[in-house]
């Protein structure tokens, strides 16, 4: 298999998926799809995939790694609409633009510690629950 022949690698993990229900390869599998997907830039696809990770192997260390991507597909995100914003107000003022930056790191700042908390209250009532 050479490199970046993602239609490949995704075929063989969504094999490896399908043919086995209880392999020890699962967690590393979906991890890899998700990594696949969001290689590709296709973000919603690869929150999936974080997101089956997390709620189906939540003791693993593939789940730690999920989360990891699914902050970083959220801060991605704000950051892009930090540049939207940017990009629509083109006013030179100075005042303005520290306004704006000041805004969008309270709503990154909000937004970190929102997603950690979901994160964790939904690991915890998916853990009672078990």
């Amino acid at each position: 298999m050479t490199l970046k022949n993602y239609s490949t690698a995704e075929s063989m993990f969504n094999l490896l998926i399908s043919q086995h229900d209880y392999s020890p390869f699962l967690p590393d599998s979906y991890l890899k799809l998700g990594l696949i997907n969001y290689t590709q830039h296709k973000d919603d696809v690869a929150l999936g995939y974080y997101k089956t990770v997390v709620e189906r192997f939540p003791k693993t260390n593939a789940s730690n790694e999920a989360l990891t991507f699914i902050e970083i597909i959220y801060l991605k995100r704000s950051f892009s609409l930090k540049l939207e914003i940017h990009s629509q107000n083109k006013v030179s003022s100075k005042i303005f633009k520290i306004k704006v930056e000041k805004v969008i790191r309270r709503i990154t700042r909000f937004l970190r510690f929102f997603i950690r908390n979901l994160i964790r209250f939904h690991l915890q009532n998916n853990v009672s629950r078990a």
